[in-house]
């Protein structure tokens, strides 16, 4: 994990700490995982989220934010 990376997909994730795809996707399903981004189409994780998770020290993201009004969302 490159110290420069602020997000990857969940398989990059998956790949930097060393499990299957699917375990992330079963740990955050559960509530033990990361916390994820929805951008776009894509899920991805940030970097910090990621350490955090593993116990390295970064701090936690902030509150997600609130959805965008009606007439904005597409």
């Amino acid at each position: 994990m490159s110290t420069h990376t602020i997000c990857m997909s969940m398989a990059e994730a998956a790949a930097a700490v060393g499990i299957a795809r699917s375990t992330l996707y079963l740990a955050i399903a559960e509530g033990r995982g990361p916390r994820t981004v929805k951008i776009g189409r894509r899920r991805v994780v940030t970097a910090a989220d990621l350490q955090r998770w593993l116990g390295l020290g970064a701090a936690p993201s902030p509150a997600p934010l609130p959805p965008p009004p009606a007439h904005l969302a597409a």
